[in-house]
């Protein structure tokens, strides 16, 4: 059986790093659409923030009128 331990430290370091790498995968998205396209990456990086994934059901009414 092996272990691994990481110090206090490398542990944040670890979180940091995979935080960025999610801010930069959204970023990258949102430069491909049309409405942000132009955005600075600064305010993209903010949009990717305030982001969280939802999941709908296959054809599942997201708006209905009235």
């Amino acid at each position: 059986v092996h272990f691994m331990t990481l110090d206090r430290f490398s542990f944040a370091e670890s979180l940091k790093d995979m935080a960025k790498k999610k801010v930069d995968k959204l970023v990258r998205f949102l430069e491909t659409v049309p409405c942000f396209s132009e955005q600075p990456r600064g305010n993209l990086e903010y949009f990717s923030k305030q982001m969280q994934k939802i999941y709908f059901k296959r054809n599942e009414i997201l708006y209905k009128k009235g």
